[in-house]
């Protein structure tokens, strides 16, 4: 959070390269935590008979929300400009 919220800070501000540094930094840590978590904690917390399924409800539940932020993007960054959605 602390690596998007410094780069909202730095957009359009000439730091092109800190800006795309502050981006790998980001991708790196969360292929780390998240980006493994998403397939290390169904394995945990559902039961073998339903943890197939469950995972798939997630999957797909994780993919309505990005369908969701993809749909109101557009109006909210109308709405508030583009620097105050970049540090949301």
């Amino acid at each position: 959070g602390a690596i998007f919220l410094l780069m909202s800070l730095l957009f359009g501000k000439k730091f092109e390269m800190l800006e795309l540094t502050l981006f790998g930094l980001q991708k790196i840590f969360d292929a780390f935590g998240p980006g493994a978590m998403t397939f290390m904690i169904p394995a945990e917390i559902f039961p073998t008979v339903v943890r197939a399924s469950c995972h798939g409800a997630s999957a797909a539940a994780g993919k309505l929300g990005s369908f969701a932020g993809l749909l109101l993007l557009p109006p909210v960054q109308e709405a508030i400009g583009l620097r105050a959605l970049m540090a949301v």
